[in-house]
């Protein structure tokens, strides 16, 4: 997908955004999340790969990761949430 923004061209893969999505499930799993903390994190993935799967509009899933960088940034997984705000500059 070919987003234009003002004056600048942004290119969207939903390919990479669910290789994101993997990386930090990856990422999640190996975390010191407790319990509760990771299966809540585990659904808000599971939202964002349907919604890459159902190729909704880059600027939902965008929100969706920023949902989940906040919540991770809450429950103290600070490392993790670096890595959504890395994936989520490459992809948007």
């Amino acid at each position: 997908m070919q987003i234009i923004s003002g004056n600048e061209n942004v290119s969207f893969s939903y390919e990479k955004a669910g290789s994101a999505v993997a990386e930090i499930e990856d990422a999640i799993l190996k975390s010191q999340l407790k319990p509760d903390d990771q299966n809540a994190v585990l659904e808000m993935l599971s939202e964002i790969k349907e919604q890459i799967t159902q190729e909704k509009t880059p600027s939902i899933i965008k929100a969706l990761f920023v949902g989940l960088k906040d919540f991770l940034i809450n429950a103290g997984a600070g490392v993790v949430a670096g890595i959504i705000q890395a994936k989520i500059q490459g992809l948007f």
